[in-house]
């Protein structure tokens, strides 16, 4: 089960951060991210943010805006409707195509109980949609992008609770795409699934809340092969990360040292915030590269997001707070320099905001250096955004 330790914050880090002003997304008496999460990606081309969500203030219709960032301000352009009806997006819905510059939606459309794509184009600070289309049925899907092959490769829940994965080919030229084959990845019950890309291992990793097996935490890690690029080809076994009942897990690749850290609640310990790294070996995850399941906050959290801040070399962990009244609070996780072996250490956690919070999702804007957290805002239930940047240079040059 988790533990405690060493990695614990022991030294207040909280000077690191350098946070912004708190930036209404939608000036509306309702909250358009009641419907669900929603998903950030950056754009490094056009270098904007853009937030996709279901709009509660307009019946859920499938939205996105683009934000543009400078050091820690924010402003937005006018939202625009790519689904007229009901839509859910994971905090993994949506990502950016490096192949043909554009941005790929993914949701969940309520009726019919259909998963969707549509493909965005950035200009500006605006953004324009080609036709959405589907791809299975189903309630849940995440997405990734291999730029090997130059795929956008989606994981997602069928209609039997089960998980699928397709890849999808991009065509700029009217923003439309190709589904590939739907392919079993497991098949048996699961929710709450997160994916990311391993870029040095050239895999793509997939954790889930396995509701066939009591609820534990289990991985999963594929590649598309070039002469077969829409097949999920070198599957893994199925790994588990987290031998207890456990959710809300948030997959992040950490580029500088080759890791997937998965950040969670341990159901089977109170709702504790609690984080495991892995890597790749011969295909399969190794789930043991800090130290097991550690528990970095001891009190009840969910809303957990994510995002890699590459020049701090650090990934950025937001939580709501269940332990205190519902704060939003963030904290970094970055690799221990001072051990010889492989670990992380979690610090600086300081409070985004004193009043409940709720959906957060992230995203990092590499051109500013600033991290993009979305969430449901407190008293008013706008739908809010806040920017914050870690000063990397004392986290380079410690030890810990």
């Amino acid at each position: 089960k988790a533990i405690t330790g060493h990695y614990a914050m022991s030294t207040d880090h909280s000077n690191c951060y350098n946070i912004g002003n708190d930036t209404n997304l939608l000036n509306t008496s309702n909250n358009p991210f009641l419907k669900s999460y929603g998903s950030s990606v950056y754009d490094p081309v056009n270098k904007k943010i853009v937030i996709a969500y279901g709009d509660n203030s307009n019946s859920s219709y499938g939205t996105a805006v683009v934000a543009t960032i400078s050091g820690t301000t924010i402003s937005y352009g006018t939202p625009v409707v790519y689904n007229s009806g009901d839509s859910s997006v994971l905090p993994d819905g949506a990502v950016y195509d490096s192949n043909s510059n554009r941005i790929v939606i993914t949701y969940a459309n309520t009726s019919p109980a259909n998963l969707m794509y549509v493909v965005g184009q950035v200009s500006g600070t605006s953004i324009s949609f080609g036709t959405a289309d589907s791809i299975n049925s189903g309630t849940e899907i995440v997405a990734s992008f291999n730029p090997i092959v130059n795929k956008v490769v989606t994981c997602f829940r069928d209609g039997n609770q089960h998980i699928k994965g397709s890849a999808l080919t991009v065509d700029p030229s009217d923003n439309s795409i190709t589904v590939g084959s739907a392919q079993t990845v497991y098949g048996n019950t699961a929710v709450q699934l997160s994916l990311c890309y391993n870029s040095q291992d050239d895999r793509h990793v997939l954790v889930w809340r396995n509701t066939a097996a009591s609820n534990i935490g289990t991985s999963f890690s594929f590649n598309l092969m070039a002469n077969n690029p829409t097949s999920f080809s070198n599957t893994s076994s199925y790994i588990t990360f987290e031998a207890g009942s456990c959710g809300g897990h948030r997959l992040t690749y950490d580029e500088a040292n080759n890791r997937v850290l998965v950040v969670y609640y341990d159901a089977g310990n109170n709702d504790y915030l609690t984080a495991t790294a892995g890597r790749i070996q011969n295909g399969n995850i190794i789930w043991t590269e800090d130290g097991g399941n550690v528990v970095i906050y001891s009190g009840v959290v969910d809303d957990i997001a994510t995002a890699y801040d590459p020049q701090a070399e650090a990934i950025v962990i937001a939580y709501r707070d269940g332990g205190d009244s519902n704060r939003g609070k963030i904290m970094f996780a970055h690799k221990y320099t001072a051990q010889s072996s492989f670990a992380y250490i979690y610090r600086g956690t300081v409070k985004y905001n004193t009043g409940t919070v709720s959906y957060n999702q992230m995203a990092f804007d590499r051109d500013q250096s600033t991290a993009v957290l979305t969430y449901t805002a407190p008293t008013t239930s706008y739908a809010t955004s806040v920017c914050f940047q870690l000063d990397s240079t004392p986290l380079k040059k410690e030890s810990f």
